[in-house]
């Protein structure tokens, strides 16, 4: 079952939350947490909606390969400017992490990174086999 867009958005927001959380962040700190949590959200409701262009234009026959690099290409350039985006944002609150909060953080990334991987594994094996 395909999650709905609402659906993606509140265990993005949860993952967020969580990461907040993990940081056990001091008052000074919390400060700086608005513009990263703004950044993390614009990265996810861009994310998400390109998941939806994605699924509108896979269901678009006669697509052809330049079409889908140039799409590619569009992507990917979204993602960079928002992952520039939150580097910007984060870069006062990294700052004034201690060691403990840095590892935490580095980790958050790493594990949400992975599990967009998975998830889009498991994405084009199910199409894969609905194809079949």
């Amino acid at each position: 079952m395909a999650l709905s867009i609402e659906d993606r958005q509140a265990f993005a927001y949860a993952r967020f939350t969580a990461l907040r959380a993990a940081l056990t962040l001091t008052p000074d700190q919390e400060k700086n947490w608005p513009a990263v949590e703004a950044a993390l959200i614009a990265a996810a409701r861009a994310r998400v909606g390109r998941g939806h262009e994605i699924q509108q234009l896979r269901s678009k026959s006669g697509l052809n390969l330049a079409e889908r690099m140039h799409d590619r290409a569009k992507g990917l350039r979204s993602r960079a400017e928002h992952v520039e985006k939150l580097a910007h944002a984060a870069a006062p609150l990294l700052e004034s992490l201690d060691e403990a909060q840095t590892r935490r953080f580095g980790l958050f990334l790493r594990a949400y990174s992975r599990h967009r991987q998975e998830v889009r594994a498991a994405q084009r094996l199910s199409r894969r086999f609905a194809n079949a």
